[in-house]
């Protein structure tokens, strides 16, 4: 039976629930390394998930969108509707290209964040911080209306003393009625300067009917919470980017409780990708050769350049599994190269190999392969390499080689002839001797004869 913690410890349980055995293993050592102080629990099947969550106290639920019979966003809506597990915070993660609807759909039914597949393995566990800060910062706000005084008062010190910045705000005014530490020492304004200020003075971007609009949800009683990214401004003059997530606290004075996260480094790491993945998309689209990337959870390439179609008639979107490529295989080359990568692969060696291989206009290329093996825990996942086409160099080194058995050939009819005319010679001299003539050709003496 489910234990109520009264007080939330340093230590969170994460639950992941994916009905891959292998992202399983891959989500729980990742976090694992990053969140040591953090247990994670592990569940391959969904339909066993709730039994878990209502056994177990878990703060946070990273579910797999994409699971056969309940899938994620079904379990997001029955974790949210379970009177035992509504406030378990969730993270929805597809491994395919979010459409913008099944985003807003999972961010409808309570779900805290939603990642799309493959990510950085950083901003994975930056995203499930943030998550945990969220949560335990809400479970404090949420245990303030029955608790004792002095019980109270321990937690308005954890509330003053957090990290992350907190604001009251009257509901009715919007003016600030109480900020943190960790909110002044950030936004650079004294408590006094704050009473006076409303949100919209932190927020220059946003005016107040658009902020209106914002917390209309809280307000008619739709939404339970909302979460917003935008820039805050501090007092100097400099802005920072941020995620609020708002609540509105019923009561005799109903307020709006409002927990600021500085995303600074999120934004940086996020930043740092897009530029690293820009530059892998310019050097790929630039470069005279097919780049590609393979997994093998989901046997398909996860990415194949553009200039597959300009090289071999093929759009990267029909480079669909492992068998495309052994199907358009030389049937002479096949079971060579099939053989040889698997070889190379389970042994974790980069390797190279050259084949023939069928393009979409019927045409025999050769094409040379170099490949790079990715492992885990002993064995591969991934496989990463560049196809360039070396049909010129093929046909340039055919060209030479039958030149050079010409001119072998040339050379054997050359000395044969010349074995001839040597023995013809000889046959000359001999018949002139017989008849006591001179030689026609004498045969030269060696230099130093005597």
């Amino acid at each position: 039976m489910k234990t109520t913690q009264q007080f939330p410890e340093a230590s969170d349980t994460i639950l992941i629930v994916d009905d891959s055995p292998d992202n399983l293993t891959v989500m729980k050592k990742v976090l694992e390394n990053a969140l040591p102080a953090v247990t994670v629990l592990t569940c391959q099947h969904p339909e066993k998930a709730q039994t878990l969550l209502q056994e177990t106290e878990v703060a946070l639920a990273v579910l797999d969108v994409q699971m056969p019979k309940i899938d994620g966003l079904e379990l997001c809506k029955r974790i949210k509707n379970d009177t035992a597990t509504p406030f378990v915070s969730v993270i929805l993660i597809t491994s395919h290209d979010s459409d913008p609807r099944m985003r807003a759909k999972g961010m409808a039914l309570g779900a805290d964040d939603f990642v799309t597949r493959p990510m950085d393995n950083a901003e994975l566990c930056a995203r499930v911080k943030v998550a945990l800060r969220v949560h335990r910062a809400e479970s404090i706000l949420r245990g303030t209306a029955g608790r004792a005084e002095a019980e109270a008062a321990q937690l308005g010190h954890v509330l003053e003393e957090s990290l992350n910045e907190i604001f009251i705000i009257d509901a009715e005014t919007m003016h600030f009625l109480n900020a943190n530490r960790g909110a002044r020492k950030n936004i650079g304004y004294s408590m006094e300067e704050l009473r006076g200020m409303t949100p919209l003075d932190l927020t220059p971007e946003i005016n107040p009917e658009a902020f209106e609009a914002l917390i209309k949800p809280l307000r008619d009683g739709s939404e339970k919470k909302i979460q917003i990214e935008g820039l805050h401004r501090r007092k100097d003059g400099t802005d920072y980017p941020v995620e609020a997530h708002l609540q509105l606290m019923s009561g005799d004075l109903p307020v709006f409780v409002a927990i600021i996260i500085d995303i600074t480094e999120r934004k940086l790491a996020a930043a740092a990708l897009r530029e690293s993945e820009n530059k892998y998309r310019d050097l790929a689209e630039n470069l005279e050769a097919i780049l590609w990337d393979y997994d093998f959870h989901t046997d398909c390439w996860t990415y194949v350049s553009p200039q597959s179609e300009r090289i071999l008639g093929y759009a990267p979107e029909e480079w669909v599994n492992f068998d495309f490529w052994v199907t358009h295989l030389h049937e002479e080359d096949r079971e060579r190269a099939v053989s040889f990568c698997e070889v190379q692969t389970l042994a974790e060696k980069a390797h190279e190999f050259e084949c023939r291989f069928l393009k979409k206009n019927g045409e025999i290329v050769w094409l040379n392969d170099v490949v790079n093996v990715k492992m885990e825990d002993g064995k591969p996942v991934s496989l990463r390499g560049m196809i360039t086409d070396i049909t010129e160099r093929k046909q340039a080194e055919q060209s030479l080689k039958e030149r050079n058995r010409e001119l072998e050939r040339f050379n054997r009819a050359s000395v044969g002839r010349e074995l001839k005319m040597i023995d013809l010679k000889k046959e000359i001299n001999a018949l002139c001797e017989k008849q006591g003539k001179p030689q026609t050709y004498p045969v030269a003496q060696s230099q130093g004869a005597s």
